[in-house]
């Protein structure tokens, strides 16, 4: 479920939490919001200030999908130096590029794309700090269970995708400011995550949703 990094390397974690949080009632492929309106926060980042940017409906050729972009803020005000290391147009155009090639990345595996969850599986995505992903206290079960509680400091993750299975029809990826380039491919990884529980790839590919992931962000990055 991970693969882990030592300073300049890559990390991108899959966690599923606990059951346990609130419902979703949403059948409209909105994000699942709370009482304040927001879009929801995972537990291990529920003390920060997070922005809601924009909810975009995406279609590429049939498919449809539901993103919602959300920056670490300071108070209302987004991080300027999150939205320069993930620009909007870079969160949005991603998702339509690794969309544009799925069914191409499929085929020679045999596999016909199918929906399995449809549209109404969204995707929060939330920018925050490096420092916020590399902090072990917030994720300390998933770094002791996928790197050791002894690795070395520069072991971190940039990415994470939660399939927050509590909440019906709702994931969300965190990503760290690492850099334009990298950001394309951590981006990719983590939407590979999304596209395997969203089309219920392991129901014919049968193997871990990481390998998936880190085999289909490489294809998108080398096939820009």
């Amino acid at each position: 479920m991970a693969a882990a990094a030592r300073h300049s390397g890559f990390s991108w974690f899959r966690q599923c939490p606990a059951y346990g949080e609130a419902k979703d009632t949403s059948s409209s492929g909105e994000p699942y919001r709370t009482a304040d309106g927001t879009p929801y926060k995972l537990p291990s980042i529920a003390d920060l200030d997070l922005v809601e940017h924009s909810t975009r409906r995406i279609a590429v050729d049939d498919l449809k999908f539901t993103l919602t972009l959300m920056y670490q803020a300071r108070g209302r005000t987004p991080l300027p130096h999150l939205q320069r290391a993930h620009p909007p147009r870079l969160i949005f155009e991603t998702m339509v590029g690794t969309a544009s090639i799925l069914g191409a990345y499929l085929e020679p595996l045999g596999i016909n794309l199918q929906e399995c969850r449809t549209e109404r599986y969204n995707l929060i995505v939330v920018v925050v700090e490096k420092a916020i992903l590399f902090d072990r206290s917030r994720f300390q079960g998933l770094y002791n269970a996928h790197v050791g509680p002894d690795a070395p400091p520069g072991t971190a993750a940039f990415g994470l995708y939660n399939s927050t299975p509590a909440i019906e029809n709702n994931s969300t990826v965190l990503v760290a400011d690492v850099g334009a380039e990298r950001s394309i491919e951590v981006l990719a990884h983590e939407y590979g995550h999304y596209f395997w529980d969203r089309f219920c790839l392991s129901n014919q590919l049968g193997k871990e949703t990481e390998a998936f992931a880190w085999a289909f962000g490489k294809y998108y990055v080398r096939d820009r």
